[in-house]
């Protein structure tokens, strides 16, 4: 059953559960694949762990936008432990994917839906600790967009992840207040 918890302008934004994420899979998979260089499948975003991290409490954390039924934004998110590292270094609330169906950038859904989310998440569920929200993005000039996005609502750079084919930076959201 969707759990509708408010609106963004005319669109209805959902807490995205297990249930909504699999009747609306290939949509939501569709909608992340318009990121630039994301690759998911289905089982993927559906999948609760993934190369070892267990993403706890997703389907509490994770919202949906829907306009008439149609998912038009989504943001995943998922509880993460401290890895002891300069990255995550504490328990956070770690947003995985936020996109927005191309047809609707530009109109504030994003922002609107992340305000949302960040409003909404003040406590974890499974973990412990005084609640952060981070997000990881390409460090990538042609990301600048998306690396501003994140700055203007006030989450600094903890540190960056180097992988083979790319350098990611990690953000964080201390107050949640």
């Amino acid at each position: 059953m969707i759990s509708r918890i408010g609106k963004i302008g005319e669109y209805d934004v959902c807490i995205l559960d297990k249930e909504t994420a699999h009747s609306h899979a290939t949509a939501i998979k569709d909608l992340i694949n318009h990121i630039p260089n994301a690759t998911y499948t289905e089982t993927d975003f559906l999948a609760g762990e993934k190369d070892g991290v267990v993403k706890h409490a997703k389907w509490k954390h994770s919202l949906i936008v829907f306009d008439s039924g149609v998912p038009i934004a989504v943001l995943l998110a998922y509880e993460r432990e401290a890895e002891g590292n300069e990255q995550y270094p504490v328990n956070t609330i770690y947003i995985n994917q936020l996109a927005v169906l191309k047809n609707y950038q530009r109109q504030g859904i994003g922002r609107k839906l992340l305000l949302h989310f960040i409003s909404l998440h003040s406590s974890f569920y499974e973990l412990s600790g005084n609640p952060t929200v981070s997000v990881q993005t390409n460090s990538r000039k042609s990301n600048q967009h998306v690396q501003n996005f994140y700055k203007s609502l006030g989450f600094k750079k903890r540190a960056e992840k180097e992988y083979p084919d790319r350098v990611d930076i990690v953000y964080g959201l201390e107050s949640l207040d």
